[in-house]
């Protein structure tokens, strides 16, 4: 027999030893357990204690914003991104959707508008998302408010991958006609 041989005989003698170790030790040394037996540990008493009650003084008050802010904001919010966002694939949809969000002498000026724009003939895309938005001033008797939207504009040439991203203010005056507020003006600043 090579030596070589006699040394691999001896690690597997070796492993086999190390092994029949482990089992015996596995199925004799640990802590015997009864197959179907419930094991109890006993558990401290626990004292029940009665905290007292934490002074959390007044609750802060919460501003209140009334019904007319809310359908305000909402309305100036889809304005907003649906009036920012373009892409002259879309033929102007953006605005005449528009339609009936706005009063008839603002939708005028709007078609006006898309009637004198030259659309080009390369890949051209604004992406409008509103950041926040202010009330300047709301006055529910006469029916008009001033709001201040902050945006953020994405606007992509030549390919969607080509951006730019600028934040602007759009201005927006609101008529409350027929109980129902509607754009009447849009001013980029």
């Amino acid at each position: 027999m090579s030596r070589r041989n006699k040394i691999i005989i001896a690690i597997i003698i070796v492993l086999l030893v190390l092994l029949a170790i482990l089992l015996f030790w596995y199925r004799f040394l640990r802590d015997p357990v009864v197959p179907g037996a419930v094991v109890i540990t006993e558990q401290p008493a626990v004292e029940e204690t009665t905290l007292p009650e934490p002074d959390i003084g007044t609750p802060p008050t919460i501003p209140s914003r009334t019904t007319q802010e809310v359908s305000v904001e909402t309305l100036a919010m889809t304005f907003t991104e649906r009036y920012g966002s373009y892409s002259n694939e879309a033929e102007f949809q953006n605005l005449l959707d528009l339609e009936p969000v706005v009063t008839a002498r603002f939708m005028a000026e709007i078609n006006s508008l898309i009637a004198t724009i030259e659309v080009e003939d390369f890949y051209h895309a604004y992406t409008t998302r509103v950041i926040s938005m202010t009330i300047v001033s709301l006055d529910e008797t006469a029916g008009i408010a001033t709001l201040s939207v902050t945006t953020q504009r994405e606007e992509a040439i030549g390919s969607p991958q080509n951006a730019e991203v600028r934040y602007e203010t759009l201005v927006l005056d609101m008529v409350k006609q027929g109980g129902v507020w509607l754009v009447d003006d849009a001013t980029w600043q």
